[in-house]
């Protein structure tokens, strides 16, 4: 939302600064979160370890996603003045960096997805009586339990 106020405003820079730095803060929090020794990254390989490249990837775009975080709040920090070329910038990088987020948010959820509906289909499988779904799609071993 800060990005969209028109740069002529007073309180433009600050907001900038003010909404990088919790969004810096933010995606701490979720490194923390998913790499951590109990986080989401370590639950995902322990119950399915096929998922190590898709793990590792996203690992890999924390790193990315990191260095553009510190790159905006630094643009912002040396903006000096109404430089429309330093404001057109700031725009575009922390649009380009929301969008990024926005993939890697997508990619984290469809891994999650993938572990969850492999381990489903896995212990439904067990079940007697499970079958196939009809027109499922087979790659995601989508199940179902029928009487």
């Amino acid at each position: 939302a800060a990005l969209a106020v028109p740069a002529r405003d007073p309180v433009w820079v600050a907001r900038i600064q003010a909404s990088t730095d919790r969004l810096a803060a933010a995606f701490d929090d979720h490194v923390e979160a998913t790499e951590g020794p109990d986080g989401m990254y370590a639950d995902i390989l322990r119950t399915a370890p096929r998922l190590h490249f898709a793990v590792a990837r996203l690992a890999a775009e924390h790193d990315d996603a990191k260095v553009a975080i510190v790159a905006l709040g630094k643009l912002v920090d040396d903006l000096s003045g109404p430089d429309r070329d330093a404001i057109e910038r700031i725009r575009d990088e922390g649009t380009d960096l929301l969008a990024r987020l926005g993939r890697h948010r997508q990619r984290g959820l469809t891994s999650s997805s993938r572990r969850t509906n492999r381990t489903s289909a896995a212990a439904t499988r067990a079940v007697p009586g499970a079958r196939a779904r009809p027109g499922c799609d087979r790659r995601r071993d989508t199940v179902t339990v029928s009487p």
